[in-house]
């Protein structure tokens, strides 16, 4: 796990601090609630059994139809108006669409399914393992209408 990601989590059942412990998990130093690793990704949540992971597809500002292409620049343009030093997390990050906007950037990616271009996994809308304010920027692209729960998702953050 990225030493700078973990810097920013904490345990979602007291809030303290998580350690990586001897199994090559997490550990919240004072309840001790374990975080499992799966291929290096932090697994805060199980995947739900009804999610259908998708093969990676690729992106670009040129690639795509005019509506990803629109969405692409969109982001671009949000991204370079950010300080270089901003934590960006990127929740449902997926297979990393809109990563290589990202490069050189303190970026975090978190999705419901272990991709392996994710750094975690959880469903915020139950469990948010993040200290408040932990990062300076969110996105959330294409992602709402995936989200039964979008309000609960949104509370979280």
């Amino acid at each position: 796990m990225k030493k700078e990601l973990l810097s920013l989590l904490e345990c979602p059942q007291c809030r303290d601090t998580l350690v990586e412990n001897a199994n090559g998990g997490l550990e919240c130093e004072k309840c001790h609630h374990q975080v499992q690793m799966s291929n290096g990704i932090a697994m805060f949540t199980d995947v739900p059994l009804t999610i259908e992971p998708w093969e990676k597809v690729e992106r670009g500002l040129d690639k795509g139809t005019a509506w990803r292409r629109a969405n692409w620049k969109f982001l671009q343009n949000q991204v370079v108006s950010l300080p270089a030093e901003a934590k960006i997390l990127d929740i449902g990050a997926g297979h990393g669409d809109f990563a290589d906007i990202f490069v050189g950037r303190n970026y975090f990616s978190l999705d419901i399914v272990p991709y392996p271009e994710v750094d975690l996994v959880a469903d915020l809308g139950q469990h948010n393992p993040f200290k408040d304010a932990a990062f300076d920027a969110l996105v959330l692209m294409n992602v709402l209408e995936h989200v039964f729960e979008s309000r609960d998702l949104l509370k979280s953050l």
